[in-house]
């Protein structure tokens, strides 16, 4: 399995409209493959440095993980148009 350059631009799309509406998006269980694709796009730049995770029980550890609380909210800046 892999994304192409449509499924990037939609999913860049909405984890955009998501965080200007101040929602959090988490990808997981993301195969590699796809992970080094998203990282290295500009989706991997709009997306929180803990929002690509293993597993369910990962990401919903960092969203109550307090010491992940600065980086989510310097996250929440608006981004750049």
């Amino acid at each position: 399995p892999a994304i192409d350059s449509t499924g990037l631009n939609a999913l860049y799309d909405v984890v955009k409209r998501t965080r200007h509406d101040g929602t959090r998006v988490l990808l997981t269980e993301v195969r590699e493959r796809v992970r080094r694709v998203i990282v290295r796009s500009r989706l991997g730049d709009l997306l929180e440095p803990d929002a690509i995770t293993d597993t369910l029980e990962e990401a919903l550890a960092s969203l109550r993980s307090p010491e992940n609380a600065a980086a989510r909210a310097a996250w929440r800046a608006p981004p750049a148009p």
